[in-house]
């Protein structure tokens, strides 16, 4: 919602222009380049810090300090405010710190009670996958020694034959020699 009256925006800058001429050293000129700055109350000025008031033109490193010391003179609470501002940032930024490194331990914890999970999966899939190879190789085994077995029956099948098939082997070649 923006003002639109033109005496209202200049009752509005009088104003500014009025709190920061108060302060001892800014002149009407100055107060408008503040402004331009964003800076518009004393309470600005007296929390501000040097670097901030050296941005403005016609403000330098000697200036600012005698600027800062006149508005804090203005408004003696100001001085007490900017230290419970700053110790409420400090505050609240130790409260930021713990959260994130209260954050950070869980998921080591999440991670750590994963990790231990996984392991646990993986000792039971590697002894199952042991009993499995075992299994395996019985089978095997048996397997063989039941092919080894039907193998030597077989064998011993064919030894059993062959005598006959000799013995009548011997007899064609009698026969072929009679052709003659």
């Amino acid at each position: 919602m923006g003002v639109s009256d033109p005496r209202i925006q200049q009752d509005n800058k009088g104003k500014i222009m009025s709190q920061l001429t108060d302060i001892k050293g800014i002149g009407p000129a100055m107060a408008r380049a503040l402004a331009a700055h964003g800076v518009k109350t004393v309470e600005q000025i007296a929390a501000a810090g040097v670097s901030d008031l050296v941005a403005v033109p016609g403000i330098g490193l000697a200036t600012a300090p005698r600027l800062i010391a006149a508005a804090q003179e203005l408004t003696p609470d100001a001085a007490l405010d900017v230290a419970a501002e700053v110790s409420a940032k400090k505050e609240a930024a130790a409260e930021v710190k713990a959260r994130k490194k209260a954050k950070v331990k869980a998921k080591a914890q999440k991670a750590k009670k994963k990790a231990a999970e996984l392991t646990e999966k993986f000792a039971k899939a590697k002894s199952k996958a042991k009993a499995k190879a075992k299994e395996v190789a019985k089978k095997d085994k048996q397997d063989k020694k039941k092919s080894k077995a039907k193998s030597e029956k077989k064998a011993d099948k064919e030894k059993a034959a062959k005598p006959a098939k000799a013995k009548s082997a011997k007899k064609k070649p009698a026969k072929a020699g009679r052709k003659k």
